[in-house]
């Protein structure tokens, strides 16, 4: 399950990735991506609970699991809401990433996650991050800026889009995701639920949160006609790995271990730009392919020295 994992974390990163750009540069896909976001969590409900009616024996069995974790252990459930809410903001500002920068580089930039989350690591949980760690860190660091210097260009980036708003979505990405992965760590610490009631709560919280800013955004967006409005077979297919991915994650999580993990990443963002060559003409130059190899050097040193 460790290797199974792992292939599937690639291919689900990677497609994931690839899919919600080109879906977002198509004219027959201009769906808003608050719907998207949503629709992605409501799916995630829907999957978290087969599985765990899958782990449990049955629905109604996995139902009373559900209902004595909300009976015994309400302020746990209720801290769901924290990271819910973040994972919804981050996955908002994700779909705006996409849409403003390069495939490629926007798997490459969202590796900024690594230095939030080791620096959210430090603040509220008290770990010690090591020296090695640091220099990964630096060198990550590195990489990001040789990335951005214009390193590549592709044909599908139109007359409206906007690096800096891309560039300023993926620090935001990266801020949310390091603080909430940072805040489930906690949680998860207590072994009080399973991998999938978490995400069953994680996404109800998510669902609710994201309702909330489609009303406050604009409530007509509620309706069906307006709310599956610009939702092509690529949108809909964007939505649906948005959803998996969430679920590969724990599974990951559950089976495998960091270093397994910073080796997914590191492997879908060398297939990423790979296919991206090949669907939206990326070019490969000097500086992306030095930044991209420290990038990937970073990621692994950094989970070597966290597993040490």
């Amino acid at each position: 399950m460790k290797y199974v994992s792992l292939v599937l974390l690639v291919f689900f990163t990677s497609a994931q990735i690839l899919c919600m750009r080109y879906a977002r540069t198509r004219e027959d896909s201009k769906y808003d991506s608050n719907t998207a976001v949503l629709l992605g969590e409501v799916l995630k409900l829907i999957m978290a609970f087969l599985l765990l009616s899958s782990e449990k024996g049955g629905t109604k069995k996995a139902y009373g699991q559900l209902v004595l974790e909300c009976t015994n252990h309400k302020r746990d459930v209720l801290l769901h809401a924290v990271p819910a809410l973040l994972y919804t903001i981050q996955n908002n500002f994700m779909y705006l990433a996409i849409s403003n920068l390069d495939a490629a580089i926007y798997q490459v930039c969202s590796q900024l996650k690594l230095i939030t989350a080791a620096i959210f690591s430090v603040t509220f949980l008290k770990k010690r991050i090591s020296s090695f760690q640091w220099l990964s860190l630096f060198i990550l660091g590195v990489g990001l800026v040789l990335v951005n210097l214009r390193s590549g260009s592709s044909a599908d980036l139109s007359e409206n889009t906007n690096m800096a708003l891309g560039l300023f979505s993926v620090l935001v990405f990266c801020c949310t995701s390091g603080f909430a992965g940072v805040f489930m760590e906690k949680l998860f610490k207590d072994n009080k639920f399973s991998v999938w009631s978490r995400n069953i709560w994680l996404a109800l919280f998510s669902i609710v949160s994201g309702v909330l800013g489609i009303v406050f955004k604009d409530w007509r967006l509620l309706l069906p006609s307006n709310f599956f409005k610009g939702y092509s077979f690529w949108a809909w297919l964007a939505v649906i790995l948005l959803a998996i991915g969430g679920l590969i994650i724990a599974m990951v999580l559950k089976y495998a271990d960091n270093i397994i993990k910073a080796f997914g990443n590191a492997a879908s963002i060398v297939l990423s730009t790979f296919l991206s060559v090949f669907l939206f003409d990326f070019v490969i130059t000097s500086n992306y392919i030095c930044g991209c190899v420290l990038v990937i050097m970073a990621i692994v040193m950094y989970s070597s020295g966290q597993k040490k």
